[in-house]
């Protein structure tokens, strides 16, 4: 099997060559990985820096190579989830609910207190 690569410069003296193609073009969220965090540091890269991007490049590398296997134990397990009964479904909706009510109460209530102990104090410099 034939990979295509990438060579990667940083700058006229750094680069990275034969850069799995799959390897540079890996994303998260849309991210490219390595392309982003390369577009984190400046061009007078250190030593460490070069031996990390080397690590990531690495693991990137073996998440690929494990994907099958990772998709596979994926839908056996997804396939074997249990549905949550519908009372539980709607019980953590009512919780949800409940902890948002609770927390505007209780923000209602700071606010009020405040405004109190403001008005209190607004009085007592009045008379002062």
């Amino acid at each position: 099997m034939c990979v295509q690569t990438t060579d990667v410069y940083i700058n006229a003296k750094t680069h990275w060559r034969n850069v799995p193609s799959p390897v540079w073009d890996f994303s998260i969220g849309g991210y490219p990985v390595l392309k982003k965090w390369l577009s984190y540091r400046d061009q007078r890269v250190l030593n460490r820096e070069l031996e990390e991007f080397q690590k990531i490049a690495r693991r990137i590398t073996s998440i690929l190579l494990l994907s099958p296997e990772l998709n596979a134990a994926y839908q056996c397990t997804k396939a074997r989830a249990v549905e949550w009964p519908p009372l539980f479904k709607k019980a953590h909706v009512v919780v949800l609910a409940l902890w948002v009510n609770l927390k505007e109460v209780v923000l209602s209530i700071f606010t009020r207190n405040r405004k109190e102990q403001n008005d209190d104090k607004a009085i007592r410099q009045d008379s002062g």
